[in-house]
């Protein structure tokens, strides 16, 4: 069973119609048009980690659980991960 499949092709607009095939849009992949990341999600994604984590570290006696929201993909087996909202769209 495959659970990894490279694309590949000659330029960017070749391996976005690959993808297409599969229903995956090319605007949710995390690089621009010229192949540079993008890194503007991951930055703010990044500072709202280290806020959670140091606000943690300051009540020791806290636990945090982080729930998967609507839009996010899960991977993994079982009919809980294949039914979540995330991954039906």
């Amino acid at each position: 069973r495959v659970r990894f499949r490279p694309h590949y092709g000659k330029s960017l607009d070749e391996v976005h119609n690959k993808l297409a095939g599969f229903g995956i849009p090319y605007q949710c992949l995390p690089v621009k048009d010229d192949g540079e990341p993008k890194l503007k999600a991951h930055k703010a994604w990044l500072k709202n980690r280290k806020q959670l984590e140091e606000n943690h570290n300051t009540n020791n006696n806290q636990k945090f659980v982080v729930v998967p929201g609507r839009v996010d993909v899960l991977l993994g087996r079982g009919k809980p991960i294949q039914e979540h909202f995330g991954n039906l769209r």
